[in-house]
């Protein structure tokens, strides 16, 4: 059986401890955490690069030549002299894929790995190496890391 947990569910999880500090603080710090305006007055504004993920993650923009439809079949993309498709890519970082998740602890049932997710978006192709037509198809982009945890096999 296979479970998922996002990686949303572990940032979360180390903010929740982070703002139990805080409440000690300052009366007024769970407000500041859902209002925006609040957090910029109060200076608590964090970036992305501060966050603590399960499965650290880099998001960039590239225009591949060509890609990977729903069906496994490879496709051009289309471009020419003055325009290019551009897709924003999330990806795993480079020595995390494969690797046990942070903030989980390995049990003896237990096993987490971090995994590449991919989703699907509209791109103008054709197949590859072909003079076909151009058409809207779906190309497979990735789109995040997620933590997946798994039990171990029980031996008997």
């Amino acid at each position: 059986m296979t479970l998922l947990l996002s990686v949303a569910v572990c940032v979360c999880s180390r903010t929740v401890h982070q703002n139990a500090r805080n409440n000690r603080r300052h009366k007024y710090s769970r407000e500041r955490a859902w209002d925006p305006l609040l957090q910029k007055r109060g200076q608590q504004v964090h970036s992305l690069a501060e966050s603590n993920e399960c499965c650290p993650s880099v998001t960039e923009i590239v225009q591949p030549r060509g890609g990977v439809s729903r069906f496994g079949r490879i496709l051009e993309l289309y471009h020419d002299q003055n325009s290019t498709q551009s897709f924003y890519q999330t990806s795993c970082q480079d020595h995390i894929k494969g690797r046990p998740c942070r903030y989980i602890r390995s049990h003896m049932h237990l096993k987490s790995k971090c995994v590449q997710r991919y989703s699907f978006t509209y791109a103008l192709v054709r197949e590859f190496n072909t003079k076909d037509p151009w058409r809207l198809d779906y190309i497979r982009i990735r789109n995040g890391c997620t933590c997946e945890v798994r039990r171990n096999k029980r031996r008997k």
